[in-house]
């Protein structure tokens, strides 16, 4: 009997209340498809790239590479808003579970010794009860047994609107909105930034140049989901 309603898309099924149906576990299921190492976007199959593709190579990010997991849509997207702006635990846990399992042990960045989340402000945090990028990092953390530290970063004024801005205007946006503290772990070490969503890698990359001002030696990215990139000029 369809009795109960899929979180994930909103269509009835036969499952556990609270479980996603079949089309939605397939959607979390982390697939296998090239990307730029650089910057993340997806490559068609017959693209050839070394440490840079098309969309990336007059762009200059602070971190060195970047990977993403999933498209920033469908099923992922509607997990990722309701753990966000709602704070839904069990959309951030199934987030978090496909997070580690698109990042095996063996395609972590190699020397990896701390793992770091993109911070939220103090009062969006408070608001929100959650920050989703935390529980990815942590979640990840755990289970490959590297160091992690939400702590390290902090935003120190609340975000300003990205929507609707052109890539340049977004890297501007943030410029200066984080800071680190004074922490002897960064100092010569590969760190790796984790975050929910990567678009044009502003934040990521403001993100990265304030731990290497800290001391870090390099800082990689990993998104749970990459969006469509914008045009870049």
């Amino acid at each position: 009997m369809y009795g109960t309603r899929c979180p994930g898309c909103g269509r009835r099924h036969i499952a556990a209340d609270g479980d996603l149906c079949e089309s939605c576990r397939e959607a979390l299921t982390p697939p296998h498809a090239a990307r730029c190492p650089r910057c993340a976007i997806r490559l068609g199959p017959h693209v050839r790239v070394e440490k840079r593709c098309s969309h990336c190579r007059t762009r200059s990010f602070g971190f060195r590479s970047a990977s993403a997991v999933f498209r920033y849509e469908g099923t992922v997207r509607e997990q990722i808003h309701a753990a966000k702006f709602t704070g839904d635990a069990t959309a951030a846990e199934r987030l978090s579970a496909a997070f580690v399992r698109g990042v095996p042990h063996g395609e972590l960045p190699a020397d990896t010794g701390l793992i770091v989340p993109v911070p939220m402000f103090w009062w969006a945090r408070r608001t929100r009860g959650m920050n989703l990028t935390e529980e990815l990092s942590s979640a990840l953390a755990r289970t490959h047994g590297v160091p992690h530290d939400a702590r390290v970063l902090r935003q120190v004024r609340p975000s300003p609107p990205q929507f609707g801005l052109t890539p340049p205007q977004r890297f501007r946006n943030v410029d200066g909105l984080f800071a680190a503290g004074d922490d002897t772990r960064l100092t010569r070490a590969t760190v790796l930034l984790v975050d929910d969503i990567l678009t044009t890698g502003a934040t990521a990359s403001e993100c990265a140049r304030v731990l290497r001002r800290a001391g870090a030696r390099v800082v990689h990215v990993a998104v749970l989901a990459r969006t469509e990139p914008l045009p870049l000029p």
